[in-house]
C-alpha cells in the first residue's frame, strides 16, 4: 500500500477505536452507533465506503460536542477563578468527618506549595526506588524517607488552612514546626 492508502482493516481498527473513545466520554450512545455503523439504517454500505462514512460520523460527533462543551467548561474555570480571587475559604470535608477550611494563597504562598508538592513527588519516588533495590542499607532509608515525606505534607496542610493569603511561616526557615493539630 501506498503512503495514502490505508486497508479496510485499519480503517475498521481505527473507526471501531475511536467509537470507544466516544463512547467512554459519553459523546455517543450505543444505540447511535448501531443506526450509524456500516450496515446500519444510516449507512447501509458494509464496505470500505461505509467504515469511512462511520468513521467520519464519529468525528463530527465528537467535534461538534467537544465544541459544544467547551463554554460549559471554561464558565466553570472562570467561576473557580472568580471565587478564588474573593477571598473567600472553601470547606473541606475529611476522612474522618470533620470540615477543615481551606484559604486562597498569596502568590509567595502558593510558590511554597508548589516547591513542596514537587518534593513530596520527588521523595515519593526515592521511597519507590529503595522499596525495589531491597539491600538492607537501602530498606534502611525507607523510614526516614517516609518520615520527611510527612513532614512536608504536614507543611502543605498548614499553609492552605492556615486563615488568609501569607504564609504560616518564613520560607526561608528551614524547619519550622507545624501545629500539634496538623502533626
Amino acid at each position: 500500500m501506498g503512503a495514502r492508502s490505508i486497508s479496510i482493516q485499519e480503517l475498521r481498527a481505527e473507526a471501531n477505536l475511536f467509537e470507544k473513545v466516544c463512547l467512554s466520554e459519553r459523546l455517543i450512545t450505543k444505540d447511535q452507533t448501531v443506526a450509524q455503523r456500516p450496515g446500519g439504517a444510516e449507512n447501509p454500505d458494509k464496505t470500505a465506503r461505509g467504515w469511512l462514512n462511520y468513521y467520519r460520523w464519529l468525528n463530527r460527533q465528537h467535534a461538534q460536542l467537544q465544541h459544544e462543551m467547551q463554554p460549559a467548561s471554561r464558565a466553570i474555570a472562570d467561576a473557580a477563578v472568580m471565587d478564588a480571587l474573593t477571598g473567600k475559604p472553601v470547606a473541606v470535608a475529611l476522612s474522618d468527618g470533620a470540615t477543615t477550611w481551606v484559604y486562597p494563597k498569596s502568590l509567595e504562598a502558593l510558590l511554597q506549595v508548589h516547591a513542596l508538592n514537587s518534593r513530596v513527588d520527588w521523595m515519593t519516588g526515592r521511597h519507590a526506588a529503595l522499596e525495589r533495590d531491597g539491600r538492607p542499607e537501602a530498606v534502611a532509608l525507607i523510614p526516614a524517607v517516609m518520615g520527611e515525606i510527612a513532614y512536608t505534607l504536614q507543611l502543605l496542610c498548614w499553609i492552605v488552612t492556615t486563615e488568609g493569603p501569607s504564609m504560616p511561616y518564613d520560607y526561608r526557615d528551614r524547619t519550622p514546626e507545624p501545629p500539634e493539630a496538623i502533626r
